[in-house]
């Protein structure tokens, strides 16, 4: 393999690694932002039961964007892990401010 080809791939992971550790954190802040209003607001116990659901989602999430980027991954696994993930954020947040 040639120098070129060998600064091709690197190029080609470098941006790769750099698209897939900006997904991991695209919904972080609203999640650290709901778990401190839950702490802070002395209603903890609303976030308790779901929040390794959410991490769970998450990561398979994450996981699965890094295993295949091919549309029935797209489709059944990252999308409806996004969901849940945006689901448990709006029913905590409704649940917080006791519209629930």
């Amino acid at each position: 393999m040639g120098h070129a080809a060998v600064k091709y791939k690197i190029a080609r992971y470098s941006n790769e690694f750099t698209t897939h550790s900006a997904i991991v954190w695209e919904t972080a802040p609203l999640f650290i932002g709901v778990i401190l209003l839950a702490h802070v607001s002395d209603q903890a116990a609303v976030t308790d039961g779901m929040a390794m659901v959410y991490v769970g989602a998450r990561v398979l999430q994450s996981v699965s964007h890094l295993i295949s980027v091919h549309h029935l991954m797209i489709f059944l696994v990252r999308f409806p892990a996004f969901l849940v993930q945006v689901a448990l954020l709006v029913w905590w947040l409704l649940s917080l401010t006791s519209v629930i």
